[in-house]
């Protein structure tokens, strides 16, 4: 009696959501766990530094976008606007907005759920003499990937602009 006992203990903690925890502390590390999206994330912001215009391009070629990516930028809250469509339009527009960055500096890689992390980043825009004088702008960017494979599927920034920059950035954003 006493050993049946003891097996249906076992048994019943063997299925109870108490040993799937346990188990879950042992699991190997998926292709696309919370790490490896932060590691994507940071990627993706090392590119747009790179030192030259190619060295960007061949970095970003390179990149894990879904055949899908897609970018859509929020200035100043007005609404998105999609830049990006598929995967190399998204690598087009990335080597856009290389031409019109000076600097750029990430901030606060967070994962938010299994498929979505986040990152805000302050810019330094000032380049093709389409904007007069160097100015900050700021990105909130939310990211969501693919699981199988582990993928970058869709951008989305909030961006914070001056006003007075904010017709110069729309009509570079909108085809």
């Amino acid at each position: 009696m006493y050993a049946l006992s003891l097996v249906t203990f076992l048994y019943g903690f063997l299925l109870s959501p108490h040993f799937a925890f346990a188990r879950s502390l042992n699991r190997p590390r998926t292709a696309c766990d919370a790490p490896a999206r932060i590691e994507l994330a940071k990627r993706a912001v090392a590119a747009i530094v790179e030192p030259t215009l190619q060295q960007s391009v061949a970095t970003y070629t390179a990149y894990p976008f879904s055949d899908d990516a897609s970018i859509t930028v929020n200035p100043n809250h007005i609404g998105g606007i999609q830049v990006s469509h598929d995967r190399q339009s998204t690598i087009s527009f990335l080597a856009i907005l290389y031409e019109l960055l000076t600097s750029v500096e990430a901030h606060a890689f967070v994962n938010t759920d299994d498929t979505h992390n986040f990152f805000n980043v302050t810019v330094v825009l000032g380049a093709l003499h389409a904007i007069p004088t160097p100015v900050e702008a700021f990105f909130d960017a939310y990211l969501t990937y693919t699981l199988e494979p582990c993928k970058l599927q869709a951008v989305y920034a909030d961006a914070t602009v001056p006003k007075a920059l904010l017709p110069v950035l729309v009509d570079i954003l909108t085809p």
